[in-house]
């Protein structure tokens, strides 16, 4: 499972790694296998149909955990506790991205704070 989320080849292996964890994987481990690719910013193109949706890595990873339908395909169900953690620590880790690229977007005014 390792080599798959971690591949570096192509971000297509990546996503069929993280379609089989969702659909197999321990849900005890879950977070600990999505954790760091929450933020990866590799492009991949998801093809429903005639016409593709770009996305990226982490956007996929985001969807994939945080609802229970993929593209019409019903996902197994996670057991309520692990879901509602997963969904938690997803919502953490985007504001902790959106923080971060507020504080990027704004480090003049930021310096003001650091006197």
């Amino acid at each position: 499972m390792e080599l798959t989320l971690k591949h570096t080849d192509s971000p297509y292996i990546r996503g069929i790694g993280f379609l089989y964890l969702r659909y197999a994987g321990p849900p005890e481990q879950i977070w600990s296998f999505i954790e760091s690719s929450l933020q990866d910013e590799e492009e991949l193109v998801i093809e429903a149909g005639h016409r593709g949706k770009r996305s990226t890595i982490g956007q996929f990873v985001r969807s994939l955990f945080s609802s229970r339908d993929f593209y019409g395909t019903s996902l197994p169900r996670l057991p309520i506790q692990t879901e509602r953690d997963i969904q938690v620590k997803i919502l953490q880790a985007e504001k902790i991205a959106e923080r971060a690229f507020h504080y990027f977007k704004n480090q003049q005014r930021m310096r003001v704070f650091q006197t």
